[in-house]
Formats: C-alpha cells, structure tokens, sequence
C-alpha cells in the first residue's frame, strides 16, 4: 500500500469551497434538527403503539399479518 502526503493548498481549496454552505452548520439549527428527530422518533413509536392497538384486536392467525402491513405501510408513508 502506498501512502500520499496530502497537499495543504487541496484541502483548503475544497474547505473555502464549502464556505457558502457554512451558515448550515449554526447551534439554532443544530437544535432544530435536533428536535425534528426527536419528533420523528416520537411519531413513529405512535404509530408501532397504535398498529399494535389495533393488530391486538383481530383474530390470532391474523395479527401477525396486519402487524406486518401495517409496518411496512407506515415505513413506507414516513420515508416516502
């Protein structure tokens, strides 16, 4: 395996050219990105909560099939 040095001048050159996109990186965002996930995951324990509500009221041959679709559709709708 051979190893490079790596330039200086490069790396700096490809740091100022993600200058513009910096003010992405500020605490305020951070946080709200952080509550937004926060969100997500709250949301998305409700809906396994919810389908297992739901799946614990069919007939015992079905519940497993429901709790299976109904997964994957709230997978699906979140993500999609």
């Amino acid at each position: 395996m051979t190893t490079r040095k790596i330039d200086s001048r490069a790396v700096f050159i490809v740091v100022l050219s993600y200058a513009p996109h910096m003010e992405l990186l500020t605490l305020d965002n951070a946080l709200a990105f952080l509550a937004l996930s926060a969100l997500e995951i709250i949301l998305g324990v409700d809906n396994v909560i919810y389908i297992a509500i739901l799946c614990g009221r069919l007939p015992k041959e079905d519940q497993q099939f429901a709790r299976n679709v109904g997964l994957g559709l709230a997978m699906a709708v979140r993500i999609g």
